[in-house]
């Protein structure tokens, strides 16, 4: 039944496209439907239906989008081989990345939804998105998004999720200079191109060792082994 859905979106009416994408929606209701759909060859035409920049596309847009959160829901995380064998498509991955990418020079009002379904996509499918430069999106858009609060939380969320997991945490090295103003005492922004700021190092270089470490926290009254973790206080 998904080929046969397909006349509908390829119909000259917008509103005959979203009724076409409403009711893909609601046939998925398991695994399996989201890999006859993929197989039936209607992810090109769900992608056009995503970039339409007619005026009077916003309700299948809107379709568009609330598919590709129901795709994630059914499909499942990559972690789960047998739910995401046959993968998210890259092609909506990049058609969403592209419209969080350039959503705000173009005024589009997408751009904030697009950011919310990207920020879950992360989450989920961490492989295909990254690869399709969803973190290039993220990224710019962080500061940009800092006035709009629930946004601006669930791509800090995402982000902060990446850099909980080992194998994608080199993707995130830039959210210590965003982290740092909260996490360092002794912030202070100030540009680095000023001329008369100079800069020391100590020859050679403070470095304390583990073992010394330990000895110091001995010595301040503080008992522990030579091998145990260390807690917030102690470090």
């Amino acid at each position: 039944y998904f080929c046969m859905l397909r006349c509908c979106l390829v119909s000259d009416g917008a509103e005959v496209r979203a009724a076409g994408l409403r009711l893909l929606r609601y046939l998925l209701q398991s695994p399996r439907d989201v890999s006859a759909l993929y197989t039936s060859n209607i992810v090109p035409l769900i992608v056009r239906c995503m970039d339409s920049a007619d005026g009077n596309s916003s309700v299948e847009r809107l379709q568009a989008l609330r598919l590709l959160r129901r795709l994630l829901q059914v499909s499942g995380r990559e972690e789960d081989e047998e739910l995401s064998s046959s993968g998210f498509p890259a092609a909506l991955v990049y058609s969403l990345v592209a419209l969080a990418s350039t959503g705000l020079q173009q005024r589009d009002s997408f751009f904030y939804p697009s950011l919310a379904v990207l920020s879950e996509l992360v989450i989920a499918q961490p492989g295909v998105s990254l690869a399709c430069g969803a973190m290039s999106a993220l990224k710019k858009s962080l500061l940009e998004c800092s006035s709009v609060a629930r946004i601006h939380e669930s791509l800090l969320a995402s982000l902060l999720r990446l850099a909980n997991t080992a194998h994608h945490r080199h993707h995130t090295a830039y959210l210590l200079q965003v982290l740092a103003p909260f996490t360092d005492y002794h912030y202070r922004h100030t540009p680095y191109d000023l001329p008369h700021l100079t800069t020391r190092f100590l020859e050679p270089p403070l470095v304390l060792q583990f073992r010394e470490g330990i000895a110091l926290l001995r010595e301040a009254g503080i008992e522990i082994e030579d091998d145990e973790d260390l807690s917030t206080p102690n470090e």
